[in-house]
C-alpha cells in the first residue's frame, strides 16, 4: 500500500526530476519523469513494463512537520554519505540522527518505511549537469526540501557510487528564492578573486537559468562541523572578509536608511514594538550622529550550522544566499551569539551578545535588531513566535 505525499514534496520532486522536455509534472508517460511511491520492493514490474533508463530509490524521512529529506537506498555507503545533507546542531536533533545511522548500518532498508522511486524514459537533466560539470556518469542524489516561507528551495547533495561528496545544488522553489540563489552565486564568485578567501568559501561549479528559475552547483567543503562557540576560527575568516572590500559610511547615513525602512513596516507592528524600535533608533541617530561606521560584505546568516572546519583549523562558510556589501561590520557577529545563544545554548538571562564596548557598538547593535525586524516584515517571513522573540531582545538591551 502506498502513503500519501506531502504536496510540497511532491512538487519539489517533480522541480527536482525536470527531464529536459520541462516536464514540471510527474506524468505516466514515456516522455516525463513519473514518481510512484511504495511501501514494498515490488516494482521491478514497474520499472519492465516501461522504457525506463533512469531511476533512483529514496527512503522519505521528516526532519520536521514541513521539511524533509530524502536518503538514497542505492547502497549502504550513500545512503550514509547522504545523511550529512542534515547535519542537526540542537541535542535532541543529534541523537536521532546518531540512532537512524546505527540502524542503516546494521538493519538496511528496515528503517525506511516510507519510500519514493523517480524513474525516467531519459536521464534527468541534473543528471546530465552533473556528468557534463563533474565527469561523474553515474552520480547519486541526497535531497533535502527546507523549510516553508518566501525563500524555500531543495537542495541536492551530489555524490559518487562509493558516497564521496562532489558537492551541493541549490534549486529555488519560489520566486524570492531564485533570488536569493542568484545572490549567491554572484557573492561566491565576486569573493572568489580573492585568494585569500578562497580556502573559506565553495567554489561555485555551474549557476545560471535553470527550468525558468536558477541553479547553483557548488564544491562540497570540509566533513567537520563548525564549532558553537565564537573563537579564533571565526576572527580568522571575518578579518579576511574584511580585508578585501571596505567602506566607512556616516552612522547618520545609515540610521536615516533604517528609519525609512521602519515607517514603511510600522503600521503592521503593535505598539509596544513599534515604541521599543522608536527609541532604539533615537539612541542610534544621537550617538551616531558624527560617527563612522565601517562597513564591508556581511554574509548575512552567520551561524554555526553555515560553518565547517577544516583540518588545519580554517572555517569554512557556506550558504551566503543573505548577503550583502555595505554591512556594518560587527552584525555577522551580533547574528552569531544572537543565534547561538537562542536556539542552541537557549540562554534565558542577560544579553545574548557580548558586552559592546563603547557607544558605537551598542548603537550598531540597535541597527541590526531594527533590520532584523524589517526584514523579517520586508520578506513575509514574520512569525508570531520570531517577532515576540525581538521584542524582548530590543526590551533587554534597551533597558
Amino acid at each position: 500500500m502506498s502513503q500519501p505525499l506531502h504536496p510540497a514534496l511532491h512538487a519539489a520532486i517533480c522541480t527536482f526530476a525536470a527531464t529536459e522536455w520541462g516536464s514540471k509534472n510527474v506524468a505516466n508517460d514515456a516522455q516525463g519523469a513519473l514518481t510512484v511511491l511504495t511501501e514494498t520492493w515490488d516494482i521491478d514490474n514497474t520499472l519492465h513494463q516501461r522504457s525506463y533508463k533512469w531511476s533512483e530509490v529514496f527512503a522519505v524521512l521528516a526532519s520536521t512537520r514541513n521539511s524533509w529529506w530524502l536518503l538514497p537506498l542505492t547502497n549502504k555507503l550513500c545512503t550514509l554519505s547522504g545523511s550529512q545533507i542534515y547535519r542537526p546542531y540542537a541535542r535532541r536533533a543529534r541523537i536521532l540522527k546518531k540512532l537512524l545511522l546505527g540502524f542503516i548500518r546494521i538493519a538496511p532498508l528496515v528503517w525506511a518505511r516510507q519510500r519514493v522511486i523517480i524513474v525516467s524514459a531519459r536521464p534527468i537533466l541534473l543528471q546530465q549537469l552533473v556528468t557534463e560539470v563533474t565527469g561523474e556518469r553515474e552520480p547519486v542524489f541526497s535531497l533535502l526540501l527546507g523549510t516553508p516561507g518566501v525563500h524555500r528551495k531543495l537542495t541536492a547533495q551530489v555524490m559518487r557510487p562509493s558516497g564521496e561528496i562532489l558537492g551541493y545544488v541549490k534549486l529555488p522553489l519560489t520566486e524570492a528564492a531564485i533570488g536569493r540563489v542568484a545572490n549567491e552565486a554572484a557573492i561566491l564568485r565576486k569573493l572568489a578573486a580573492f585568494p585569500e578567501l578562497r580556502p573559506h568559501i565553495p567554489r561555485v561549479m555551474y549557476s545560471g537559468e535553470w527550468q525558468g528559475g536558477q541553479i547553483l552547483l557548488q564544491s562540497a567543503g570540509p566533513p567537520s562541523t563548525g564549532p558553537i562557540r565564537f573563537g579564533l576560527p571565526h576572527q580568522r575568516f571575518l578579518d579576511a572578509l574584511r580585508s578585501v572590500e571596505h567602506r566607512d559610511i556616516a552612522g547618520s547615513m545609515l540610521v536615516s536608511a533604517m528609519r525609512a525602512r521602519w515607517r514603511a513596516i510600522e503600521a503592521a507592528l503593535d505598539l509596544k514594538l513599534r515604541t521599543l524600535g522608536t527609541r532604539a533608533l533615537d539612541i542610534a541617530e544621537r550617538d551616531l550622529a558624527h560617527c563612522i561606521l565601517a562597513c564591508g560584505i556581511g554574509h548575512g546568516d552567520f551561524t554555526p550550522w553555515n560553518t565547517r572546519l577544516t583540518d588545519n583549523g580554517t572555517l569554512f562558510v557556506f550558504d551566503w544566499e543573505s548577503a550583502t556589501c555595505d554591512t556594518p561590520r560587527s552584525w555577522d557577529i551580533f547574528h552569531f551569539h544572537g543565534q547561538t545563544a537562542t536556539l542552541l545554548i537557549k540562554k534565558k538571562h542577560g544579553s545574548l551578545f557580548p558586552s559592546c564596548n563603547s557607544v558605537l557598538e551598542k548603537a550598531s547593535l540597535f541597527l541590526y535588531l531594527i533590520d532584523r525586524v524589517c526584514r523579517s516584515y520586508e520578506l513575509g517571513s514574520q512569525t508570531t513566535a520570531g517577532i515576540s522573540h525581538l521584542k524582548g531582545v530590543l526590551q533587554q538591551e534597551l533597558a
